[in-house]
């Protein structure tokens, strides 16, 4: 599967453009979600697409060019299982089942923003407290380049931030007392303020009593 963020006019008629692009290479479009605006009269939207066998991502690259005015902004393979459930599901299921919010986010949150990683830590001792299986085992260091972990913002980190990592972008996000979730993409793309806003406002149903007391690595 491709992961495919483009940046277009928000108009009448440029989605449909989009999707014809797309289909011109022979690709499907699993799913589409509007990510964000960056501007007054521009959308950032996520594809998951199917390319076919032997198909390369530079060839949606250049049917955008050659027949859109839309931009692609990042392009990269994804895993099949992203994109599952919605956000609205998400939301609803942990909302509905507070005892079982935190098993429910690190199940789902890190596909339903497109991450391949995350990770719950205390901000006072920088303890990790959970992480799924694909997190790096963050030190001290490592979470001082992403300082201040009380506020709201991402962060990019540039290659071997970890020792084995490329370079990467971080969600920072604080949930409650003496928390922050952390949620990475590798390479990326960026994250929008919107995307930021909407992890906030799902962080916020994690419970506030103690994840853990010990950090403990979930599947994901």
């Amino acid at each position: 599967m491709i992961l495919l963020r483009v940046e277009m006019l928000d108009v009448p008629g440029a989605l449909a453009n989009a999707a014809a692009a797309i289909a011109s290479t022979g690709t499907d479009i699993a799913s589409v979600r509007i990510v964000g605006r960056t501007g007054d009269d521009t959308v950032v939207d996520d594809f998951i697409c199917q390319m076919p066998p032997g198909a390369l991502p530079d060839g949606l690259v250049s049917a955008f060019a050659e027949s859109t005015e839309a931009s692609v902004l990042w392009i990269s393979r994804c895993p099949d299982q992203w994109d599952l459930l919605t956000e609205s599901d998400l939301v609803g299921e942990m909302a509905g089942d507070n005892s079982h919010a935190r098993e429910l986010f690190f199940e789902h949150a890190p596909g339903l923003f497109h991450c391949q990683w995350a990770a719950v830590v205390k901000t006072d001792d920088r303890t990790v407290l959970a992480s799924n299986e694909h997190a790096p085992d963050l030190t001290a260091e490592q979470l001082a380049e992403l300082e201040p972990l009380d506020e709201l913002h991402s962060a990019e980190l540039s290659r071997d931030w970890a020792p084995g990592w490329s370079d990467a972008t971080v969600a920072v996000v604080p949930a409650g007392k003496r928390r922050v979730v952390l949620m990475g993409r590798a390479g990326g793309p960026a994250f929008l303020d919107t995307e930021l806003q909407r992890l906030a406002r799902m962080a916020a149903l994690l419970p506030d009593h103690p994840i853990l007391p010990t950090a403990d690595k979930l599947d994901a």
